[in-house]
């Protein structure tokens, strides 16, 4: 893909640990030649030194593609991002919405949210390393701060910098107290936080996410985000699903797909291909 063109985010899957593994984006990109896939978040330490034929590889089937990254220290994700812009993927997107606590302990994720200097700091230098598009996923807000301001604040810090697409999961994260899983029910949905931000902000591609289940939901986020020029919302279930991004009303010929072959758009717990073909590939 031309780097320098739009990359199409009409719909998009999320990335998903122990889901969005390279059997799993083949299946998904059976469904849709255009649908932007994510691969699993792969922390910064593991893609430098760990298998990187085994952690990167994908097949060229699967792009356009985003490879989703978790880290902090600036040297690395920069050499991180070089490196998916030399293995062809399409995107590298940096992980600010992981609550658990494993992820905390390395200093990335959620916890990023209470350090916007260092993560512009990051995202500077991932810039400057690769020519591709560097993004970030985040949430709302952290523990006992879900203010627009903040939000604001944080995201023009980051804007500053080379970043001009969010997905915003529309709740806050609490980094203690709380599993992951709960983290993904537990703290209330705040669309409109997500809706004021697009408002502020125009020019930047903002992507809702979170808690969102049927088609009506999706026309809804669409209808609301339309007023703001550009708009994505996220589909999402608790078992059994594949999040699906839609962006724009030309969504509808893969939601009648899905309709029509009864396919869930949620998340996917398990890819498809089972783990005797996984070890041939």
């Amino acid at each position: 893909m031309d780097t320098k063109q739009k990359i199409n985010r009409k719909v998009s899957v999320a990335p998903m640990m122990d889901c969005t593994d390279r059997h799993d984006r083949f299946f998904l990109r059976l469904m849709s030649k255009n649908v932007m896939l994510y691969t699993e978040m792969v922390a910064t330490k593991s893609a430098i030194h760990g298998d990187r034929k085994k952690i990167l590889s994908f097949s060229p089937e699967e792009k356009p593609l985003a490879l989703q990254v978790g880290g902090s220290d600036k040297k690395e994700l920069a050499e991180v991002a070089k490196i998916a812009e030399d293995y062809g993927y399409d995107e590298v997107n940096i992980n600010l919405g992981c609550p658990s606590k494993k992820v905390q302990k390395n200093k990335f994720g959620a916890c990023l949210m209470k350090e916007p200097d260092l993560v512009a700091e990051c995202i500077h230098s991932m810039t400057k390393a690769c020519k591709i598009p560097v993004t970030a996923k985040t949430r709302i807000g952290f523990d006992d701060v879900e203010d627009f301001e903040y939000l604001n604040n944080f995201i023009h810090k980051l804007r500053d910098v080379g970043t001009k697409t969010f997905i915003l999961h529309a709740r806050k994260a609490m980094l203690s107290g709380l599993s992951p899983k709960q983290n993904l029910n537990i703290p209330k949905l705040n669309y409109n936080m997500v809706y004021e931000i697009k408002k502020a902000n125009p020019d930047l591609e903002i992507i809702i996410n979170g808690g969102i289940s049927k088609i009506d939901e999706i026309k809804n986020n669409i209808k609301q985000f339309s007023k703001f020029l550009s708009y994505v919302c996220d589909v999402e279930r608790e078992k059994g699903t594949t999040i699906i991004h839609s962006l724009g009303n030309k969504s509808n010929s893969f939601l009648k797909f899905a309709e029509r072959n009864k396919v869930s758009l949620v998340r996917l717990n398990m890819p498809f291909c089972p783990k005797s073909l996984q070890k041939k590939s």
